[in-house]
């Protein structure tokens, strides 16, 4: 019914060793060619389910995954299958998995009555797996070293491609605890880390590469006798997937500025849920906390030369100056010495993400915690209240204050809009929703401010000297009109109504 594992990726100088290390006990190896399957408005993939038909030797087996409580557990499901005379299955049929944790998410996403015919390959994978049994303690674990491909379409097709190498350690009897203890293990000798992303995920990348990949907040589940203390554990598991595949992404490579920007938020996520609970005895793994500001600040420099190149090419774009180009490529060439890539697969990063997973886990030691303590709806009311009245504060200095303060504001007011999207099950909409639009425009316009003040300072400091005196006027003007509707959306929220919201949390 369920799967616990941790995906680690390989990379190519230490393959043969992986191998090498995996062969020291009896190994097996098995081709897995599997095709993924999902209706043409990709119902599934919209529900974190995963639909495929997979050959496994000569066999033919038909499994449905959907997510589980933690970004290591999901729901599955296998069913032998085989087609007429001996061929292979044209369609898998939703049927096999009735009766089943995850048939049941599978006939919520299709809808009823579920028709096969519905169903298309959307991408495949051919995978060489090596795997061994492993006993660690009074766990039994699988390791499995795939390495191979996924691609766009069914098998054999020529669509678009990715590599496949990459480490599983699943748990397969006794405490599903051992798979973590095991992962450090690999991680610290061989220098992988944790990737987060399924095969199912990153074929369907493949098959919508022009889907945006969607800024989805944490929620917290509705319910009224929620404790502090749970609500700590509910909060952090719901900001892991996020988290993880954000992280994996640009550990992958993938250091764009939508990649950077899409893990600045859910770190940002993150962050405003521990600070949210200072002061309180709940508290994430002093190494983590440390790793992530460190990362959080060397990402926002990457992100501060994205944002400026963009402002100045935009300043310039009807007035060309040589001093641009030249510019532009040092700011380039500081920006390539910063490898996202690198700091994301540091082995104490990876160390530290573990050590979350492992207090976070659904365990009965961990539930019954959870049960115990002040409720949680009266206690977050008096938390957001503070926040809005220090925000309202900030904002009637705002005229008068510096850029250092200004920003702080604008953090203050994220931390606060991510505070209440999180609530949304909680909150009234109608006053929720009217306030949540406003901060939004807060938020923009300060951005835009804070991005501003940010550019004039690396064009004043550059060393590339000569800054055309026009484009330093230019971004001083403009400065200023956004100073203006800055101070103009801060009344506006000032003047915004949330007795209903307090009130809605104190009566939980």
């Amino acid at each position: 019914m369920y799967e616990i594992e941790i995906k680690l990726a390989v990379p190519p100088d230490q393959r043969d060793r992986v191998v090498a290390r995996l062969r020291r006990s009896a190994t097996q190896r098995t081709r897995l060619q599997a095709v993924y399957f999902d209706t043409p408005d990709h119902r599934l993939a919209d529900a974190l389910i995963a639909l495929r038909l997979r050959k496994e030797g000569r066999r033919w087996m038909q499994t449905a995954k959907a997510a589980g409580d933690n970004p290591a557990q999901r729901l599955e499901h296998n069913a032998p299958r085989q087609g007429a005379a001996g061929a292979p299955p044209r369609l898998p049929d939703p049927a096999l998995h009735q009766g089943t944790p995850v048939g049941k998410r599978l006939a919520q996403a299709l809808g009823e009555p579920v028709s096969r015919a519905t169903l298309r390959a959307q991408y495949s994978a051919d995978i060489w797996r090596t795997q061994r049994l492993l006993k660690a303690g009074s766990a039994r674990l699988e390791l499995a070293f795939d390495e191979g491909t996924i691609a766009a379409g069914a098998l054999g097709g020529k669509g678009a491609s990715v590599a496949v190498c990459e480490l599983e350690i699943e748990c397969i009897g006794g405490p599903s605890l051992a798979v973590l203890d095991v992962a450090e293990q690999w991680i610290e000798r061989h220098g992988l880390w944790l990737d987060w992303r399924s095969k199912a995920l990153r074929g369907e990348r493949l098959a919508r590469p022009a889907l945006e990949r969607a800024d989805a907040p944490a929620r917290l589940r509705a319910d009224p006798e929620m404790t502090v203390a749970r609500a700590w554990l509910e909060l952090n598991r719901a900001c892991m997937p996020t988290v993880f595949e954000a992280a994996s992404d640009v550990a992958a490579g993938s250091a764009g500025a939508a990649d950077i920007h899409r893990l600045r938020i859910a770190l940002t996520r993150l962050r405003m849920v521990w600070r949210l609970f200072r002061g309180t005895p709940f508290a994430p793994p002093a190494a983590l906390e440390q790793y992530v500001h460190q990362l959080f600040r060397a990402l926002g420099r990457v992100r501060d030369l994205q944002v400026c190149a963009r402002l100045v090419q935009e300043q310039c774009a009807t007035r060309p100056t040589p001093w641009v180009a030249q510019w532009l490529e040092q700011e380039s060439a500081l920006h390539a010495q910063a490898d996202p890539s690198a700091w994301l697969r540091d082995s104490g990063l990876n160390r530290a993400w573990l050590s979350w997973l492992r207090l976070c886990w659904d365990e009965p030691g961990a539930a019954a915690l959870a049960d115990a303590g002040e409720r949680f709806g009266p206690w977050m009311g008096r938390q957001l209240g503070q926040w809005h009245r220090r925000a309202l504060k900030r904002a009637a200095r705002f005229g008068q204050a510096d850029d250092a303060r200004r920003h702080e504001l604008r953090k203050g007011l994220k931390r606060f809009r991510y505070a209440l999207e999180m609530l949304t099950p909680l909150l009234p909409a109608k006053a929720l929703d009217r306030l949540v639009r406003r901060v939004r425009r807060c938020e923009k316009s300060l951005g835009r401010l804070n991005d501003l003040s940010v550019c004039r300072q690396l064009v004043e400091r550059s060393r590339e000297p000569g800054a055309p005196p026009w484009l330093l006027a230019r971004l001083a003007a403009e400065h200023a009109r956004t100073l203006g509707r800055c101070l103009d959306d801060l009344d506006r929220l000032a003047r915004t109504p949330t007795a209903a919201l307090w009130a809605a949390l104190k009566a939980r």
